[in-house]
């Protein structure tokens, strides 16, 4: 779980690696979102994510197969 105070959400990825994007005072998706599926995220599910950080524009994670995704 990790939270984007740049952005004000938070990531989480689940046993199952599907990713839920959220904002921190509703628990649903933050406002500019619809729906996930808007989103690349669910690339994340063929990986196995080790690390995650934010930046103000971007998202970086770390995958065990030692691959860098970048999100913006």
């Amino acid at each position: 779980m990790k939270f984007n105070n740049f952005s004000h959400y938070g990531l989480s990825i689940g046993a199952d690696s599907v990713p839920e994007l959220w904002d921190p005072e509703t628990l649903d998706l933050p406002a500019h979102i619809e729906m996930l599926t808007d989103t690349d995220l669910y690339e994340l599910c063929d990986h196995k994510v080790i690390a995650c950080d934010f930046s103000p524009k971007h998202m970086v994670i770390l995958t065990l197969q030692g691959h860098l995704l970048i999100f913006d």
